[in-house]
């Protein structure tokens, strides 16, 4: 078990980097990524980008009937790329969740460094690169219902369905 959870592990994490936050290359981007996927069911509706399987908007009546978006996000879909401070407003979190305090962790004895990309301090939400940078693919989409997918660089396929 203890060999599969280290193999499971070097699988989930990027190699280690600088601290640095990497030129994410938005305007390289496929221009499906930003692209609006609507969905609906009842009063409630929600917008959805490729991008970090990213949720931009979430629609739902107010006390006067009055539709309201309840999300923080950007306007502009490429802010989500693009945006400095990058907050992770909407978008899907992984491989890890959370901090990797100090970017270091160990398994059975072995040390593994993970990018800081948190003010120089730990790994926040699976480093510069984590399932918030992924362009996704769309495996299934019906009026309410929008199943991502993507293969990572270590072919492990991820599945989200929404």
């Amino acid at each position: 078990m203890a060999r599969l959870l280290t193999a499971a592990l070097l699988c989930l994490l990027p190699a280690a980097s600088a601290s640095s936050p990497p030129d994410y290359q938005c305007d390289e981007q496929p221009p499906s990524a930003f692209d609006p996927i609507h969905l609906a069911s009842g009063d409630i509706s929600a917008t959805f980008i490729a991008y970090g399987a990213t949720t931009t908007h979430l629609l739902t009546p107010d006390q006067d009937n009055v539709p309201r978006d309840i999300l923080l996000g950007f306007d502009d879909p490429v802010d989500y790329c693009a945006e400095p401070s990058h907050p992770y407003f909407g978008a899907t979190i992984g491989r890890v969740a959370n901090r990797i305090e100090g970017g270091q962790f160990t398994v059975n004895g072995e040390t593994f460094n993970t990018p800081l990309n948190e003010n120089d301090f730990d790994t926040l939400h699976g480093g510069f690169f984590g399932a918030d940078r992924w362009v996704w693919d769309v495996a299934a989409l019906t009026p309410s219902t929008v199943t991502f997918t993507h293969t990572s660089l270590h072919l492990t396929r991820v599945s989200l369905a929404l």
